[in-house]
């Protein structure tokens, strides 16, 4: 389809004095956003299915998880404990990227500096941390030094007076404590 010098081309927009003007119109028509680049974002967003998570009453979804930042103290056994009556454990950041997300969310202004334990716990014999829940072994370069207690029991706290860096507390002091549970879907 040419164009020829007619009123219709002179009033029509460029696009349509071209070979491949249909083909354009109609494309233009199924996609308006397609000239301003707006198409792609729109076709992400309609590609990706929305998936809404549902976290335990009290907790907070983070991440990949649901977290429950304790309002009591408790030593680190009881702490377990209570993590099991909500279906939880004692939180286990075994990544950098989970430990960061948990220190900024703890460094947050509007929350008071409160120590708080996770689930890891010093192995005296083998000489390295250790996660309770599963046994593994812990390489982490957060912890900071750990020194000998009278009883002999050393748990991980994310400690305050650190920024939240890892410490190794007596696990018969009482401290908060991060809960950790799998979030449900929608």
């Amino acid at each position: 389809m040419k164009c020829r010098r007619s009123e219709h081309c002179r009033s029509a927009p460029v696009l349509m004095c071209s070979p491949y003007s249909f083909v354009i119109f109609i494309l233009i028509l199924q996609f308006p956003n397609l000239l301003s680049g707006g198409i792609r974002q729109r076709s992400r967003i309609r590609d990706v299915p929305v998936i809404w998570h549902r976290c335990p009453k009290d907790f907070v979804y983070l991440g990949h998880s649901c977290y429950l930042f304790s309002q009591e103290i408790a030593t680190w056994n009881d702490a377990h404990f209570q993590c099991m009556k909500n279906n939880a454990s004692l939180v286990t950041p075994a990544s950098r990227w989970e430990n960061h997300i948990l220190r900024q969310y703890l460094l947050r202004p509007e929350f008071a500096p409160l120590s708080r334990w996770i689930d890891a716990f010093y192995n005296w014999n083998e000489k390295m941390w250790m996660w309770s829940s599963s046994g593994h072994l812990i390489y982490n370069p957060d912890f900071g030094e750990t020194q000998r207690h009278w009883d002999a029991w050393t748990c991980g706290v994310m400690s305050s007076d650190d920024r939240f860096h890892w410490l190794g507390k007596s696990c018969f002091l009482q401290f908060h404590y991060i809960c950790e549970s799998l979030p449900s879907l929608a």
